[in-house]
């Protein structure tokens, strides 16, 4: 954690509210954030120390999706399966689809490439290792929450 990552917010104090003490400031620099931060929550201890994300057992994985393969409705916390179809993108060609359910962590639709967004998957461990090594194009299929 950087300087410029901290803010002082200015709140009534409340027992069951723990926060970091502004005179704490200089001691967080060059902490680890051991889960997602939110720019502009609240910063509590907890949520600094050793790296504690993802949680054990599952993982987090980027994978390319093209224009057309993903849900307009996809944002961040959604539910998805993401099938990747084998190179060609037709079932039966060069095996089967693998497919896997996951949380969209992040979307990032300025990847580089015109027509692709990257999406940023957390799905159990083997799950990832079996989507990050199939070959061919991730579909996403939104599921309903729950």
């Amino acid at each position: 954690m950087e300087g410029a990552d901290l803010a002082v917010a200015r709140i009534l104090p409340d027992p069951l509210v723990r926060t970091v003490a502004a005179t704490r400031m200089a001691d967080l620099v060059g902490r680890t954030a051991a889960v997602p931060l939110t720019a502009g929550a609240l910063l509590v201890d907890g949520q600094l120390g050793p790296v504690g994300w993802p949680p054990v057992g599952q993982a987090v994985i980027a994978v390319p999706v093209e224009a057309g393969h993903a849900p307009s409705a996809l944002a961040k916390g959604s539910r998805v399966s993401v099938v990747v179809l084998p190179a060609g993108g037709q079932a039966g060609t060069a095996g089967a689809p693998v497919r896997a359910d996951a949380m969209v962590y992040e979307i990032d639709a300025d990847a580089g490439q015109p027509g692709t967004s990257h999406v940023t998957l957390m799905l159990p461990d083997a799950d990832a290792t079996r989507i990050a090594a199939a070959s061919g194009e991730a579909v996403l299929i939104l599921r309903a929450a729950g």
